[in-house]
Protein backbone atom coordinates (compact mmCIF):
# COMPACT_ATOMS: atom_id res chain seq x y z
CA UNK A 1 0.00 0.00 0.00
CA UNK A 2 1.68 3.45 -1.04
CA UNK A 3 1.90 5.98 2.27
CA UNK A 4 -0.04 8.69 0.40
CA UNK A 5 -3.36 6.24 0.76
CA UNK A 6 -2.88 5.68 4.70
CA UNK A 7 -2.51 9.18 4.69
CA UNK A 8 -5.21 10.02 2.85
CA UNK A 9 -7.53 7.96 4.88
CA UNK A 10 -5.80 7.24 8.54
CA UNK A 11 -4.63 10.98 9.62
CA UNK A 12 -2.06 8.65 12.24
CA UNK A 13 -0.56 6.56 9.11
CA UNK A 14 -1.39 2.98 11.10
CA UNK A 15 -2.21 -0.27 10.01
CA UNK A 16 -4.52 -1.93 9.91
CA UNK A 17 -6.99 0.11 9.07
CA UNK A 18 -10.82 0.37 6.33
CA UNK A 19 -12.05 2.32 4.76
CA UNK A 20 -16.21 1.55 4.81
CA UNK A 21 -18.30 3.58 2.82
CA UNK A 22 -16.40 6.83 2.51
CA UNK A 23 -15.64 6.36 6.02
CA UNK A 24 -12.03 5.17 7.81
CA UNK A 25 -11.94 2.64 11.17
CA UNK A 26 -9.05 2.45 12.73
CA UNK A 27 -6.89 0.70 15.70
CA UNK A 28 -7.31 -2.84 15.02
CA UNK A 29 -9.67 -3.20 18.36
CA UNK A 30 -12.19 -1.19 16.90
CA UNK A 31 -11.63 -2.42 13.64
CA UNK A 32 -12.33 -6.25 14.83
CA UNK A 33 -15.82 -4.34 17.14
CA UNK A 34 -17.18 -3.14 13.65
CA UNK A 35 -16.13 -5.98 11.39
CA UNK A 36 -18.14 -8.44 14.04
CA UNK A 37 -21.26 -5.81 14.34
CA UNK A 38 -21.27 -5.48 10.66
CA UNK A 39 -21.30 -8.76 9.04
CA UNK A 40 -21.45 -11.67 12.64
CA UNK A 41 -24.24 -10.23 14.43
CA UNK A 42 -21.44 -9.60 17.50
CA UNK A 43 -21.31 -12.69 18.56
CA UNK A 44 -17.40 -12.30 18.96
CA UNK A 45 -17.80 -11.35 22.69
CA UNK A 46 -21.14 -11.78 24.66
CA UNK A 47 -23.09 -8.50 25.18
CA UNK A 48 -21.73 -8.82 29.05
CA UNK A 49 -18.80 -9.03 28.56
CA UNK A 50 -15.88 -6.76 29.59
CA UNK A 51 -14.35 -6.92 25.84
CA UNK A 52 -17.23 -5.28 24.96
CA UNK A 53 -17.01 -2.17 26.76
Amino acid sequence: MPPSYAEKFNRYHTVPFLVHEGYPVYESAIVAQFLDAKYNDGKLHSRDSPERA
